[in-house]
């Protein structure tokens, strides 16, 4: 099936991509200085809406250096209230769609209520939320980002109208991808939302209505095997042994490991986190880079669960980067280098 048809099917052949550029982030303080509102029909520009606005007061040299809009090119250019009943008109009775759709609603909607106008929209739908959903293996998810990922243009990405373009490329692709979902996880979605109208509810309702039996091929293809490590080996056996015997000199990553180098803080570290979990207690610790926390702590971890056979351990990180990093280089240091028995699954 091809996207075209996929968007007939669900009934978002059209919909209105749009992007604001303002002078700041406080949609009380700061002003609009460019709208792009782009008609998507069948996959495809159909219509566009695209203009600067002068505000009323000077655009900051941080806005300049980040979209390369300047007040001189501004000079000429309309108000927003000259403006506004057109773009109004405009995205009419239309699904409008955003990265971070919120941002531009709320400056949008601050309009609206100074000038006594009702924005008068179908349906909001967020690709900065669908990306964070169904992208769950990228790093990062802002739109040049993303963009870059997909092979979009972000030659003038801060710009509105590349911005619009990009973003309403984007949500096609995240529609297929969502399409080749599992129907369950559709269905589970479904009945979190239940009935409530947030963004992108329409969209998961549509698809989980036309494609609750569906075979589409998804657009990013997830290998969940690569999430899971397993080594069923038992062969190592010095669980007993003191945390000082694993990081001290001659010890037993200092046998094994031809870059470990001693750390007393290391050491301290590691000490505490097995006593706050051998007596139950929390722990709140605080050490800078380089320390080596994170095996300071897996160990320690390790070495409790391998002498309480009814424990299992979980870890949640701040980045998916640390994530990675337990997952890829720590802990096969325990699973491959000491034989160890482990079974680890990333999940999340």
């Amino acid at each position: 099936m091809t996207s075209t048809e996929l968007l007939k099917t669900i009934k978002f052949s059209n919909f209105i991509s749009v992007d604001l550029e303002t002078t700041g982030l406080s949609f009380d303080n700061d002003e609009i200085i460019e709208i792009s509102a782009l008609h998507f029909k069948d996959g495809e520009i159909y219509k566009e809406f695209n203009t600067l606005i002068k505000p009323d007061s000077q655009i900051p040299k941080k806005i300049t250096k980040i979209t390369g809009i300047t007040n001189d090119m501004v000079d000429k250019s309309p108000k927003i209230k000259s403006i506004f009943d057109d773009f109004l008109d405009f995205v009419d009775g239309h699904i409008l769609v955003g990265h971070n759709i919120e941002f531009d609603y709320n400056f949008i909607n601050k309009q609206c209520q100074k000038t006594n106008k009702r924005l008068n929209v179908k349906h909001y739908c967020d690709t900065l939320l669908l990306s964070r959903s169904f992208l769950f293996n990228f790093d990062k998810f802002n739109l040049e980002f993303l963009s870059s990922e997909f092979d979009l243009d972000i030659k003038n990405a801060h710009r509105a109208r590349n911005d619009a373009l990009n973003t309403g490329f984007l949500f096609i692709k995240l529609i297929q991808q969502i399409a080749s979902m599992p129907s369950q996880i559709l269905k589970n979605i479904d009945l979190l939302i239940n009935e409530r109208l947030i963004y992108n509810s329409l969209l998961f309702k549509n698809i989980l209505k036309y494609f609750a039996d569906k075979d589409f091929k998804p657009l990013i293809e997830y290998n969940l095997n690569d999430n899971i490590l397993i080594n069923k080996n038992n062969n190592y056996s010095n669980y007993k042994l003191s945390l000082d015997n694993w990081f001290n000199n001659n010890g037993i990553f200092d046998s094994i490991w031809d870059e470990y180098s001693l750390r007393e803080g290391q050491i301290e570290l590691s000490n505490d986190v097995f006593d706050s979990l051998d007596e139950n207690k929390n722990l709140i610790a605080e050490a800078g880079a380089g320390l080596g926390k994170s095996l300071a702590y897996l160990t320690s971890a390790l070495k409790y669960i391998k002498n309480k056979t009814d424990k299992k351990l979980i870890i949640s990180t701040y980045t998916k980067t640390l994530q990675e990093q337990l997952f890829n280089k720590d802990l096969p240091i325990f699973s491959k280098m000491l034989d160890m028995d482990i079974k680890a699954v990333i999940l999340k």
